[in-house]
């Protein structure tokens, strides 16, 4: 009397060779869409994460300027530094507990490296538009004036373009992100980019 609800139960509870080739090709087809989407959601979540660098970086060179009669980052410090190194001037806005002296902890690690950088030696991989060095932010503010960008190899970047082809890596899927005077972000790639020659008010600089 109990042998069809046994029979019922096979019934409910068992797979066919066929139904299991379903089921495998459907978790095929799931991987290779999934393996399509992965690259480019880890690409987007560093592209995110750089952004969200050169912002932290952005604001802690206004507040810098704030102190400093409205100036951005000096050329020299004190002590007096020959290698202009902006981001040790700044250093204090991003760890209240950091001086110029002992910069370079793990959160500086974090915040001066850009995570699609592929290389492991470069600890900093952002630069400073090296013609705002010490001049009056209120002049050089706007939308058009590049302020820090990604930067391959060097602290600094002065818009020649000799150095702008040699150390624009593009990261971002053969981009560079751009944080500008007021702030704003682009992402272009390097001919998108114009050099000081060619356009020096990008640069802040007077025409040649």
């Amino acid at each position: 009397m109990h042998l069809p609800a046994i029979a019922s139960s096979r019934r409910l509870h068992g797979f066919t060779a066929l139904e299991l080739l379903a089921v495998l090709c459907l978790f095929l087809v799931l991987a290779a869409l999934l393996g399509a989407a992965l690259p480019q959601a880890f690409a987007e979540s560093r592209k995110t994460r750089c952004i969200s660098h050169q912002r932290t970086l952005y604001l802690a060179t206004l507040a810098y300027s704030a102190d400093h009669q409205g100036r951005y980052p000096l050329r020299t410090t004190e002590p007096v530094d020959p290698g202009r190194n902006w981001h040790r001037t700044i250093w204090p806005y991003l760890d209240p507990s950091g001086t110029y002296s002992n910069w370079g902890g793990a959160l500086s690690l974090k915040l001066y490296r850009c995570p699609a950088n592929p290389s492991k030696a470069s600890a900093i991989s952002y630069a400073m538009n090296d013609n705002l060095i010490d001049k009056l932010v209120s002049h050089h503010s706007g939308g058009r004036v590049i302020l820090l960008i990604d930067h391959s190899g060097s602290h600094l970047a002065s818009g020649y373009k000799a150095g702008l082809d040699q150390r624009l890596a593009g990261w971002h899927r053969k981009k560079n992100i751009l944080t500008f005077g007021d702030g704003h972000v682009s992402l272009l790639a390097r001919p998108a980019i114009p050099d000081r020659a060619t356009d020096p008010a990008f640069w802040g600089v007077a025409p040649q």
